[in-house]
Parts: structure tokens; C-alpha cells; sequence
């Protein structure tokens, strides 16, 4: 990507990548740097050379520094050649898109999960099992929301609140054939659907 300068946005892009590859030290000291006090060098010092091979992150410094310190010039032309030869930015995307697809894969197994432990919870509370009547009429939804979040914790080590009480609304909702919500000085209940 040949422009006039880094810009933002490429900076943005480039710091995570960059980190991973080269930790968040000076590529040419190797030290630590303070708040903001880092830039990027163009290892082939064509700072209209973008790419992300041709970047390293170091203090202010050692980039000036370079300009004049031989043995700087010889890793820097190094550096570049390695992050040439090997790719790394590729393989870091295709890392990141595979890490997001699991985390969303994991979110919809959770949420299958909340679903199937607030569904199972409700018809052993509320519905009539091999001929015995109800355990109860109606369960305080908070009550509800407490116990799946527990049940799917014990299973998945996860689960908050906030995702329960929204498929055990979802399951309550006024077109469902099961259950139903009603409201009673302030405190809210499911309760079987008539017929049931």
C-alpha cells in the first residue's frame, strides 16, 4: 500500500498484528516503551512504503538514530526480508476470522443451551409430568431466572442473567402455546397457558 504517509487508520490496523509479531518493545533496543511513545519505522526508511512487512514499532529515538547507526540499517534490512519470506499478516487474519467464528459458534451453543435449560426447567415446574399433577402454578420469574443461570452455569461454566430472563421472555411471549407472563403487585410470574 504506497501513500504519502501512514495514516490513522493503517496504524490502527497494523498496531494489534504488529504486537503479536514483534511484542510491544522497541524493534531496535528492545525496550519498553511509556505512553504514546512509540513510532512506526519503515524498515527500508521509504516512508511512503506502507506495507505492513515494512513496519516495526521503536522509540523515537533509535528511528532517528537509525538513519546514521550502520548496525540498525542491518537489522532493519533483515527484518525485512524475514517478514517478506514469511507472510505473518495472512496467517494472523486467518487466525483472527477463525477466532471470531468460534467465539460466535460458542455464543450460539450457550444460547442453544440457555434455551434447552429454560424450556426444560419451565415443563418440570409448571406442566404436568406422567400423570402427576404440576409441582406448582406459577414460579416467580426472578426465581426462574436464577435457577436456569445456575443449571446452565453447572453445564457450560457460563451464562448471566441478563441471557436467561431474555429467552425465558422469549418462551413467555404472548404467542406461546406453553407459557405465559402475568404481573402481580409489581412482581412478575410465568404460569402455565390455559388448558395445559
Amino acid at each position: 500500500m504506497m501513500t504519502k504517509q501512514l495514516t490513522e487508520r493503517q496504524k490502527a490496523k497494523w498496531i494489534n498484528p504488529l504486537i503479536d509479531r514483534d511484542d510491544f518493545q522497541c524493534f531496535y533496543c528492545t525496550g519498553k516503551f511509556g505512553k504514546n511513545s512509540y513510532v512506526f519505522d519503515h524498515l527500508n526508511d521509504n516512508p511512503h512504503d506502507n506495507r505492513f512487512d515494512n513496519l516495526v514499532l521503536a522509540h523515537q529515538s533509535c528511528n532517528v538514530r537509525k538513519g546514521f547507526y550502520g548496525e540498525y540499517q542491518v537489522i532493519a534490512r533483515e527484518k525485512l526480508r524475514k517478514n517478506e519470506a514469511e507472510n505473518f499478516l495472512a496467517e494472523w487474519e486467518r487466525e483472527q476470522k477463525h477466532s471470531t467464528h468460534k467465539e460466535t459458534s460458542d455464543e450460539a451453543d450457550l444460547n442453544k443451551t440457555i434455551i434447552k435449560t429454560s424450556k426444560q426447567f419451565l415443563i418440570q415446574e409448571l406442566l404436568s409430568q406422567m400423570g402427576h399433577e404440576p409441582r406448582r402454578d406459577e414460579i416467580l420469574m426472578k426465581e426462574a431466572i436464577e435457577c436456569v443461570c445456575y443449571l446452565v452455569q453447572q453445564e457450560t461454566g457460563r451464562g448471566s442473567h441478563t441471557a436467561v430472563q431474555r429467552h425465558l421472555e422469549t418462551l413467555t411471549c404472548v404467542i406461546s402455546k406453553e407459557f405465559a407472563r402475568k404481573e402481580v403487585n409489581g412482581k412478575k410470574y410465568i404460569i402455565r397457558r390455559e388448558g395445559l
